[in-house]
């Protein structure tokens, strides 16, 4: 597990590095002078602007993770609601298809007191939530301005109705394990067998004891959630103004670098393509295809769209990350301080 550690963030790195390589790379008229022009003429308020959707980004999530463990019973403080959030951004980004991000967020969310169950089901209709609304975004999108699908090029095309299917068969596969606890169940039965067969664990009743409590809890708070309707409506508004939150950024820097106020919806509802696109791809931050489906779409609304993509992609992933990486580190670093001197006051 340790090599895990460095090995996921080394290729993130990476990919990074090549992504914007090539970008830079396959466009003749990019320059580094020409790019540092092109931020230093920003208007600012605009760029506060992103910034601050971006930060909004983050709030949004642990703010709708929140209301999800309210209605099952467990307030916690906005603090644990942002760390939660930065978690599940964070490694999200540096794992393939996002596979770490939940577990990271239940990591912190058991240190929290909140039980294993809880947290699976808060999680698991969060993310459900989090599905939804990028599939009605789009839909919206698509009913505003139905044209705008057909100018991305056609592997573009491709990646974006891929990336609805997917979204699409992963909502139904969330809503069913979150509603029909049965189904959960023989999924769980049936890989911890295997794990047995494997030897991961050696006792299997003492296994399957803990399974049976965990699935009676699991059964109350999946039933307590479907009762708490005015709880899931919030979270998913929450979800939705995520979603849109970050969409903007790269409508504030359009307009913050010159662009027409009048082609904000273009902005905004290729963004939004953009971002079902990039789900096609099992590829860690979407690192790549995203860049690639922007350039292609944003081509119809500014003539070099790589300067457009480089400072918005910057700021509603890059820095993003980089702010999310940062809390969890002051985060850890706060609790190993309370621990020493807690420590100390034992002595």
């Amino acid at each position: 597990m340790k090599y895990k550690k460095i090995l996921y963030p080394a290729v993130f790195l990476l990919l990074i590095a090549l992504t914007i390589g090539t970008i830079v790379s396959q466009n003749e008229s990019f320059s580094a002078e020409g790019f540092a022009d092109f931020v230093s003429a920003a208007n600012l308020k605009y760029m506060v602007g992103a910034a601050l959707s971006m930060l909004c980004y983050i709030m949004m999530e642990g703010m709708a993770l929140l209301v999800l463990c309210r209605a099952l019973g467990y307030e916690r403080r906005l603090h644990c609601g942002m760390m939660y959030s930065a978690a599940d951004i964070y490694f999200s980004a540096i794992t393939p298809s996002a596979t770490g991000g939940q577990p990271a967020s239940a990591i912190l969310m058991m240190r929290d007191g909140i039980p294993g169950a809880v947290t699976t089901v808060a999680l698991l209709m969060n993310l459900a939530l989090y599905t939804l609304s990028i599939l009605v975004m789009s839909l919206m999108g698509c009913a505003v301005r139905p044209d705008i699908f057909g100018r991305f090029g056609p592997a573009s095309r491709v990646l974006i109705l891929v990336g609805f299917a997917t979204q699409a068969g992963l909502l139904a596969g969330f809503l069913l394990l979150i509603f029909r606890e049965k189904l959960m169940w023989r999924l769980v039965n049936f890989f911890s067998k295997i794990l047995h067969k494997m030897r991961i664990f050696k006792n299997e009743e003492k296994f399957r004891a803990k399974l049976a409590s965990l699935e009676q809890d699991y059964r109350q708070c999946a039933g307590r959630l479907h009762a708490h309707r005015p709880g899931l409506l919030l979270a998913f508004l929450l979800n939705f103004l995520q979603r849109l939150a970050i969409v903007l950024v790269p409508a504030f820097v359009y307009v913050g670098t010159g662009g027409a106020p009048g082609r904000l919806w273009d902005v905004i509802v290729t963004q939004s393509l953009v971002v079902v696109g990039s789900n096609a791809i099992p590829v860690p931050g979407a690192v790549g295809v995203a860049d690639y489906l922007f350039l292609d779409g944003f081509e119809a609304i500014v003539p070099e769209p790589v300067n457009l993509e480089l400072l918005s992609r910057g700021i509603s992933f890059y820095c993003c990350i980089a702010l999310c990486a940062l809390a969890l580190l002051l985060s850890v670093l706060a609790r190993w301080i309370r621990g020493q001197r807690a420590a100390r006051g034992q002595e």
